[in-house]
């Protein structure tokens, strides 16, 4: 009898499982796109900010420290790697 009632419970909340996976997937998927599009936003008012001159900026003269150029291309070369994953 206790196998049949858990066959049963197991049975009748899958669905609401499945339902609520998909609810929080649906949800999840639109908050990361919006926040993409706030990031993109944000970074290409930096990018248009900047004058063309000081792209080559280094804050500190030690090869390890990226310029803002470098910067720039690191974002768009990660973000195309998230885009087509």
């Amino acid at each position: 009898m206790y196998e049949k009632m858990l066959l049963l419970l197991v049975i009748f909340s899958f669905p609401n499982f499945a339902r609520s996976q998909q609810f929080e997937f649906s949800y999840l998927k639109k908050k990361m796109t919006d926040d993409w599009v706030l990031a993109k936003k944000h970074t290409l008012a930096y990018v248009n900010a900047i004058p063309s001159d000081k792209c080559n900026f280094r804050p500190v003269e030690v090869d390890t420290v990226i310029t803002f150029a470098e910067q720039i291309i690191h974002i768009a070369v990660t973000s195309s790697f998230f885009v087509f994953m």
